[in-house]
């Protein structure tokens, strides 16, 4: 196998510059591919002479259509043959990516990039994670190399992903690792779009947490992104589409609302905040495809944004919001895209960096705009913001010739402010707050998420007294016959609880039994309970369990007050454990800490984390 050294993924000012991207579940692929749709159409916006120059060896490959392997296209400067995306699509559902190879996108990826599996996740971290990750870890990282390969100067890897679901948030940042393991010198940028309050999965706050430890530890920089931001900029975007008033119009079935061009052809309902995402990474992306006065690579981002390496969370703002050619919007003043910029209304997080600290700002320009009007625009806004006071001249700017299409100007901030901590405070709210909610009642965990219900040996009357609690559901509820004898002691303590048991209005024979033949397997009991069960309730069970071979895969009968909500689910899964829950809120909890000594002291913090290894 290929070893690189690490001079050849470290190059600057050697072009072309080749960007990896890297997508996973079902949000990472959706919003990737409204990006490439876009990419296309800007390119082609540009390029108008079918000529395969270094922009497009940025995002794309130049290949030749009759090839299997992916080359022969040409180097830039000659004529565009095929175009392949510089991507590995990953899902562990098969959804998503058949679209794409069945879309208008199909002609840009290989079957060797699309990488999935069938049952998916079921929005667990753990089994992103730790089962999927064990199996395709390696994998992927393969296919990420074999493309790298193809890179003259690889600059960066961008991946995308949501924090809410399982393949995104676990199978992500299980490959994020491996790829600092295996390209520690490549800058490693994620994109990672953050559940809303009200997300309707459940487990979202567990899945994002632990998440959260991952990207820390792992990741160069972070670009987060909330849904509930860019639900309510949809929303004004709509707005002024539908008010009517003169040059505020938004074309019927145009791009930033409707899915024509992306996954598919029929319009998704996520398209348009889709769109706004992908306009995001498509300006941040501008000065390194794209000439300009003052160039800024993407590395530089890292080296000059975060002066701690965990703290790397930077807030997004982008202006014009509408950068597509079919948007009819006046055009904003250049004056007044700065102030845009630095209000709560574009930010694609809800926080307000003006009343918060920075630690340092980017402001990435696209367009014909002077470094003397950057300049200006910066020192008007210099006295309305905080900044840290060992970095008070933390500014980072960029300059890119080529504008967005259908705009002359547009502004991207990037800001590395302790504001993102009002987010991270929610997030850990609403994971203590489903964390906390504890079982007390024995839970029996199934590895492969269904289970039974089940009474055992009672007293009538102790059947309405002693419920027993199984996670899921099973359709079929078996009531053994018992024997009128005073409930075990044990259970008068644990209080096990039975949800959704059908009791038989007469006594239960062995007969009732025979009709359901499931069968026990691998059960699990703690090792010691408070007093033995009776010896004619072992015998009972232990003879229906012979004779009818009652089944159940893998079933772990807890202590009580050992369980919380839906840890089951994730505690099943191999190399997974309470710990694990614990480090990823430690690590959260360590992270808000930090911002919070930030914000009190105004200085750096009392124990001066490494910082960040200059490259030479």
């Amino acid at each position: 196998m290929k070893c690189f050294q690490s001079e050849r993924f470290t190059c600057r000012g050697t072009p072309p510059k080749c960007i990896q991207r890297v997508q996973f579940g079902q949000c990472g692929n959706q919003v990737g591919c409204r990006f490439w749709d876009l990419a296309l159409r800007e390119h082609a916006h540009v390029n108008k002479k079918g000529v395969y120059d270094e922009a497009l060896s940025s995002f794309f490959q130049n290949v030749d259509p009759r090839r299997t392997d992916g080359a022969g296209g040409g180097a830039p400067g000659s004529r565009i043959s095929g175009l392949r995306a510089r991507a590995v699509l990953v899902d562990m559902e098969e959804g998503v990516l058949s679209e794409v190879l069945q879309g208008p996108l199909r002609q840009l990826f290989s079957s060797t990039q699309l990488i999935s599996d069938v049952s998916g996740s079921g929005n667990n971290w753990a089994v992103g994670h730790h089962s999927y990750g064990g199996v395709y870890g390696e994998k992927i990282v393969e296919q990420v190399r074999r493309a790298a390969e193809q890179c003259d100067c690889l600059q960066c890897f961008f991946i995308m992903h949501s924090m809410g679901g399982g393949t995104g948030s676990g199978l992500g940042t299980r490959v994020l690792k491996l790829l600092e393991d295996e390209f520690p010198e490549v800058c490693r940028i994620v994109t990672a779009v953050y559940p809303s309050a009200e997300d309707d999965v459940i487990t979202s706050p567990y899945n994002s947490v632990l998440a959260m430890k991952e990207l820390t530890e792992h990741a160069d920089c972070v670009l987060p992104v909330e849904n509930q931001s860019l639900l309510d900029i949809v929303a004004k975007i709509q707005h002024m589409a539908h008010s009517g008033r003169p040059g505020s119009t938004i074309k019927k079935d145009c791009t930033i609302i409707s899915g024509q061009g992306g996954a598919s052809k029929s319009e998704k309902p996520f398209d348009a905040m889709n769109n706004i995402v992908a306009n995001l990474l498509l300006n941040i992306t501008s000065s390194a495809r794209f000439e300009g006065s003052l160039n800024m690579d993407l590395n530089e981002i890292a080296m000059n944004l975060v002066p701690f390496p965990r703290l790397h969370y930077l807030v997004s703002s982008l202006t014009p919001l509408y950068t597509l050619a079919d948007v009819n919007i006046p055009t904003r003043r250049l004056d007044q895209m700065f102030s845009d910029a630095f209000s709560k209304d574009h930010q694609l997080m809800r926080a307000d960096p003006k009343h918060s600290l920075y630690l340092a700002c980017a402001l990435m320009l696209r367009g014909n705009v002077q470094l003397s009007d950057l300049r200006r625009n910066i020192e008007r806004l210099r006295p309305t913001l905080s900044f840290v006071q060992w970095n008070n001249e933390g500014w980072k700017t960029g300059l890119c010739s080529v504008p967005p299409v259908g705009h002359s100007h547009s502004l991207l901030a990037l800001a590395n402010n302790t504001c993102v901590k009002s987010s991270f405070m929610e997030l850990r709210e609403r994971f203590t707050r489903i964390y906390r909610k504890k079982v007390h009642q024995r839970h029996h965990t199934f590895s492969n998420t269904y289970t039974n219900t089940f009474t055992p040996s009672a007293t009538p009357s102790h059947l309405h007294q002693r419920h027993h609690t199984f996670s899921n559901t099973y359709t079929n509820t078996v009531t053994p016959s018992a024997t009128p004898t005073p409930t075990p002691s044990h259970l008068q303590q644990h209080r096990h609880t039975f949800t959704n048991v059908t009791t038989p209005s007469a006594t239960p024979t062995p007969s009732h039994l025979q009709q359901h033949r499931h069968t026990f397997t691998n059960v699990t009991t703690p090792s010691a309970t408070p007093t033995p069960t009776p010896s004619h309730l072992q015998q009972h069970l232990h003879q229906h369990l012979q004779q009818h071979r009652h089944t159940f895969t893998n079933v772990t009968l807890q202590h009580p007050n050992t369980n919380t909500a839906h840890l089951h689910h994730y505690l099943g899964v191999d190399g997974m454990d309470v710990g694990g829950f614990s480090e990823a809120l430690g690590s959260l909890s360590g992270l808000i800490d930090e911002y919070n000594q930030l914000d009190t002291t105004r200085t750096a913090p009392t124990q001066d984390p490494p910082r960040l290894n200059i490259a030479t």
